[in-house]
């Protein structure tokens, strides 16, 4: 289970890091430093609720909020519970 949730964190992590790479006009961080330090961000899904969601580091976090347009809000380590919705707003 630990190692699942590992790759998912390492996937979303590298889809976001690619994904902002992307994007030049962004004021956006566009690279994140390979640091592996779980920060739980409580981050709106598709439906403008607020979930919990375990992201690898804080960059990876902010890079989010920031291209979403979400304020960061956040807790140091793994949330202690995870939302299924949360692989559904990286795909």
């Amino acid at each position: 289970m630990q190692i699942t949730s590992f790759s998912l964190i390492f996937l979303l992590s590298l889809f976001l890091v690619m994904s902002a790479l992307g994007d030049e006009e962004s004021d956006c961080i566009k690279f994140c430093p390979d640091i592996y330090s779980l920060v739980c961000g409580n981050v709106k899904n598709f439906q403008g609720e607020y979930i919990n969601c375990t992201f690898a580091s804080e960059c990876i976090l902010k890079m989010f909020t920031c291209r979403t347009n979400q304020e960061l809000i956040k807790q140091d380590g793994q949330c202690s519970e995870e939302f299924a919705g949360c692989y559904d707003l990286f795909e």
